[in-house]
């Protein structure tokens, strides 16, 4: 009997051990050897100057060294792919016809940003995320 209870106690240790380090990952497998967790990014980016054809690039990283993008896409302040808050003052001034929409995951999370440059708000939000807009090549 006692063995019984030592095993039981072992599995659910091991048990604990791999919930614990799901949590860590943010992923929906432990962790083990050889696992980095979730990839950086999986992007499509579509940019529409506003006259003429809208450009599209797919941006998939596993981490910040894979290319010029991706580090771009790391140093990005994710609070950039949010929304304005509501309630905000901003200039009304047109900045041109140019909309950008950012689609897909980062870090795990889903991501689904539009930008355009119909006032200061929006212009300031354009203007954090062409660095990666340059970065991959589509502006």
């Amino acid at each position: 009997m006692r063995r019984l209870l030592l095993v039981l106690a072992g599995v659910l240790l091991a048990l604990g051990v791999a919930g614990a380090l799901t949590l860590l990952t943010g992923d929906d497998e432990p962790a083990g050897p050889g696992t980095s967790g979730p990839r950086l990014a999986d992007l499509e980016v579509v940019v529409d100057p506003g006259t003429g054809e809208p450009r599209r690039e797919r941006l998939a990283c596993a981490s910040a060294d894979d290319s010029e993008a991706c580090g771009a896409l790391d140093a990005l302040d994710p609070s950039a792919l949010g929304p304005l808050g509501p309630g905000r003052a901003c200039t009304q001034q047109f900045g041109g016809p140019e909309t950008v929409r950012i689609t897909g995951t980062l870090r795990g999370e889903p991501v689904d940003a539009s930008f355009d440059r119909t006032n200061g708000c929006e212009i300031s939000r354009y203007d954090q995320v062409q660095p990666l807009l340059v970065a991959v090549g589509i502006v």
